[in-house]
């Protein structure tokens, strides 16, 4: 993603009380975190379910790697299970630890890299040696870790942040000399991040509008070489979960529970019956949400504005997916600042475009620092953690997903090429 370098500010007395204050922010934060940690762990146990049954059993016990049991099934695809032997391998606490380390480094690692991409700093010494970027991006750590999905996270060891980290890694490292030679090869972590879990196939969008055959060749090569590897190690459990469990959508949960943030979890929160009817219509809105969000990769690069262009891939890839839980949406880590940067775009005089984007803003703040759940009971919902009785409830409890269509339609609008002309005129 490209910087174009600008100076750097000297420390000066208010850049230090500002780089205080970020620092106390995120301390602020960690505590709130650590005051409402509820160690659920209900995924984390998943995973570890998944690695232990390659450990001790092997191949002939992880034929029941997808049999029923006592707690959350495991769905994932047997390369992950691979993986997750590593994980097993170092023991629960140690494998708990280690999740909740990464989602702490990847807040700290996405708020800087937004922090320096904001300000045009360049080189990381460059950034580092700038009171406004340590400021920024020690607040925006503590305003990643409190948001809702991530919160989540801690609570349920999800990892989903560690697959968005692998995503976005991919792009990092794409074009990074190795040895003066050798090119990091694009799309091949987004490829092994979809052998894990398959929604980050989405990503082949965005080479796909950007004509980088050869990333996607790559994507490819990691997810379909994902795929091989578990053959040839796990054989049973790859036939059973590609030809019964992959089709069997009801083992990750019942699209119509309130915490799906996905446009068929709000075609059904709507009133709609789970019919073929009603899948066409989530076809037709995916398709028209992908002809939307490919306008925006195109744009958005055009205007050197990478971020942005990632931000709408993943925000497609959590609309269009049949189940998108609230905690899915990580990625909100990245969208919202990208909000601001399309906000700052739009010419001052434009005051309607500008005051849509804060509204925008406030209301995805609204649903992803809070979650379905607490919306639901705010509407007058009697229990916390059960289904809403009513309608409206439902409805309420669905604004992430309105706020993801939007934010797709007002990248498109404020990168537009019309809208481009109009900024360099302002």
């Amino acid at each position: 993603m490209t910087i174009t370098s600008t100076r750097a500010r000297p420390d000066t007395i208010r850049g230090w009380l500002a780089t205080a204050a970020g620092a106390l922010a995120v301390v602020a934060a960690l505590v709130v975190l650590y005051s409402s940690y509820i160690p659920l762990l209900n995924d984390f146990e998943v995973y570890f379910y998944g690695g232990n049954r390659v450990l001790e059993t092997g191949a002939a016990g992880v034929s029941e790697l997808y049999a029923p049991r006592d707690g959350l099934p495991f769905t994932y695809p047997p390369f992950a299970a691979l993986l997750f032997a590593g994980l097993a391998a170092l023991g629960r606490d140690a494998g708990h630890l280690m999740f909740i380390s990464t989602a702490l480094l990847g807040a700290a690692v996405v708020s800087a890299w937004l922090a320096r991409h904001y300000f045009r700093l360049g080189a990381w010494r460059n950034a580092i040696a700038d009171w406004r970027f340590r400021s920024v991006a020690l607040a925006g750590t503590a305003a990643i870790l409190l948001l809702g999905p991530w919160r989540d996270t801690f609570d349920f060891g999800q990892i989903n942040i560690i697959l968005m980290g692998l995503i976005l890694a991919d792009f990092a490292l794409h074009g990074k000399s190795r040895a003066g030679e050798i090119r990091w090869p694009a799309g091949l972590l987004i490829g092994m991040a979809a052998g894990i879990k398959l929604t980050p196939l989405a990503f082949g969008l965005y080479f796909l509008v950007r004509r980088d055959f050869k990333a996607l060749g790559w994507m490819a090569a990691g997810f379909f070489g994902s795929i091989a590897l578990a053959w040839a190690v796990l054989p049973a459990a790859s036939l059973t979960f590609w030809t019964q469990i992959l089709p069997d959508t009801g083992r990750i949960g019942g699209p119509a529970y309130v915490d799906n943030l996905s446009i068929k979890g709000l075609l059904l929160h709507l009133g709609l019956p789970d019919s073929s009817l009603t899948s066409i219509v989530w076809l037709v809105l995916s398709l028209a949400l992908a002809a939307v969000a490919a306008l925006v990769i195109s744009w958005a690069v055009a205007a050197d504005e990478n971020f942005v262009a990632v931000s709408a891939t993943a925000v497609l890839m959590l609309l269009i997916s049949p189940v998108s839980w609230s905690h899915h949406w990580v990625w909100m880590a990245v969208a919202l600042p990208c909000m601001g940067f399309a906000i700052h775009r739009v010419p001052s005089r434009d005051g309607k475009m500008r005051l849509a984007g804060w509204i925008i803003v406030a209301a995805s703040a609204v649903a992803f620092y809070l979650t379905p759940k607490f919306l639901a009971v705010a509407a007058g919902a009697q229990e916390w953690g059960k289904d809403p009785q009513t309608q409206w409830q439902l409805i309420v409890a669905s604004l992430g997903v309105l706020c993801g269509m939007a934010m797709l339609v007002y990248w498109a609008l404020a990168y537009r090429p019309s809208r481009s002309a109009l900024r360099l005129r302002a």
